[in-house]
């Protein structure tokens, strides 16, 4: 690729030569459904994309004007999801069977059609825009499509430009993920189990399951003022932060999620260096937030470099210690895989074993030196700590408000504009103490672009 073509692409999204080289030689990873994405009322976005509908023009031209109009929309929403999957390292999902576009089905609420579809789809892959892959009924996999590198170096620069508008409803910003029979590689959730210690007030304001949560419910009420203050903000992938619960239960799940979670950070350091509101960004994180908490609840510190001094005991790493605390947490049971799914390689630096005899010596040691922790193993915790994650998430982008300074949630940490860190940090401190109970602070560890 010429140096020139990527120092453009650098400079139009902020994000160095050398990760943009790491970006697009990452693999595809699996197929996404679209989202009803669209790109804002910008000159430049709409000129690239028109660029393209007319070099497509050929292929897309209908003789009706009904069936025009679909394949018009087929192709804006299309072009606005790759630039998605461009980004994320993601093929994008689109069913091939006309049944999966029936009425009450989730591509007619796109207003997708399959004709429509099929019609954008063909003329990208004929002008080399787009690679298919078939799908897999044995995997429940549907047909997805890969961006070549042709259309990486032409939808890449346009990150900033699309985004998943807030319309005001902030009953659609709370899931109720249905219930899976077995969570991947950690075995069945345990229903019904609570942290012993948590405040009264946090099981009080979610006892309800239902998902018809009252107007002036906490978690509506919160996230329609993030989503309005929000409304004004430029970021990556610009989408509504949602609260997603598991299980259908309110008591199980509840992180905050937006778009921007899914750009690659390991292998290729992306969304570190996107910006937020045109300036650069740092991610203000919750260190080993999970044991921590779980102590926490129990009025107890974890050491602040738990991680590494197991490690050290263990003659392992922290990437594996990290690894198996965090399933032995959210484990119903023993029964856990000890390499990383094919899927969350790009969480991991490296795609590590843990051995039995590893596994055995980190578990001693932990028992050793924080049996409280250990005790609290294989019990299926992980999904009620992510409530209260959500919680304290919440309560420091409230915060983070009231003084003016935007911010988004990435899992356990803050992302703000590099100048706010120091405000970002103290917020997020504060909402930590305040919904664990506790007079101490948590670890806590900043990443700068």
């Amino acid at each position: 690729m010429p140096k020139n073509s990527l120092t453009e692409l650098s400079n139009k999204t902020g994000i160095p030569v050398k990760e943009v080289k790491k970006l697009l030689a990452l693999p595809y990873g699996e197929g996404k459904l679209p989202t009803p994405i669209a790109l804002k009322s910008l000159s430049f976005a709409k000129g690239t994309i028109n660029d393209l509908r007319e070099e497509l023009e050929p292929y897309l031209k209908q003789s009706r004007k009904d069936a025009q109009k679909r394949v018009n929309h087929a192709f804006r929403l299309i072009a606005c999801n790759l630039v998605v999957s461009v980004v994320s390292k993601h093929r994008l999902s689109l069913a091939g069977t006309e049944n999966a576009y029936n009425k009450g089905k989730y591509l007619q609420s796109l207003f997708l059609t399959f004709r429509a579809v099929n019609t954008v789809t063909k003329a990208l892959i004929k002008a080399k825009y787009l690679t298919f892959k078939k799908g897999s009924k044995a995997k429940k996999e549907v047909n997805s499509y890969q961006p070549t590198k042709k259309l990486e170096l032409l939808l890449l620069p346009l990150l900033y430009e699309v985004q998943e508008e807030y319309l005001g409803d902030d009953k659609s910003l709370i899931i109720f993920k249905a219930k899976e029979t077995e969570s991947s590689g950690i075995g069945k959730t345990s229903n019904g189990l609570l942290v012993h210690r948590v405040a009264q007030n946090y099981i009080m304001r979610r006892r309800s399951k239902s998902p018809e949560l009252p107007l002036d419910h906490p978690d509506r009420a919160g996230l329609r003022r993030i989503n309005e203050y929000l409304k004004n903000v430029t970021y990556a992938l610009k989408a509504p932060v949602r609260r997603i619960y598991s299980n259908e239960d309110p008591m199980q799940g509840g992180r905050l999620y937006t778009h921007l979670q899914g750009l690659p950070d390991r292998r290729a350091r992306i969304r570190i260096n996107t910006l937020l509101n045109g300036k650069p960004v740092a991610e203000v994180d919750l260190s080993a937030n999970h044991p921590r908490m779980l102590m926490a609840l129990e009025n107890q510190k974890l050491p602040e470099n738990f991680y590494d001094e197991i490690a050290a005991k263990t003659k392992t790493t922290r990437d594996q210690v990290k690894y198996l605390v965090t399933r032995a947490i959210g484990a119903s049971n023993r029964r856990v895989l000890l390499k990383p799914d094919i899927d969350k390689k790009d969480w991991h630096k490296t795609d590590f074993v843990i051995t039995p005899k590893q596994r055995t010596a980190i578990e001693n040691a932990i028992e050793e030196s924080c049996p409280l922790l250990f005790e609290k193993f294989y019990k299926g915790m992980g999904t009620y700590l992510q409530g209260l994650e959500g919680d304290i998430l919440m309560k420091t982008m409230l915060s983070l408000i009231k003084h003016d300074i935007p911010s988004l949630p990435i899992h356990d940490a803050i992302y703000v504009q590099k100048r706010h860190v120091s405000k970002a940090k103290r917020a997020l401190e504060i909402a930590w103490m305040e919904v664990l109970g506790v007079k101490f602070k948590p670890a806590i560890k900043i990443d700068k672009s």
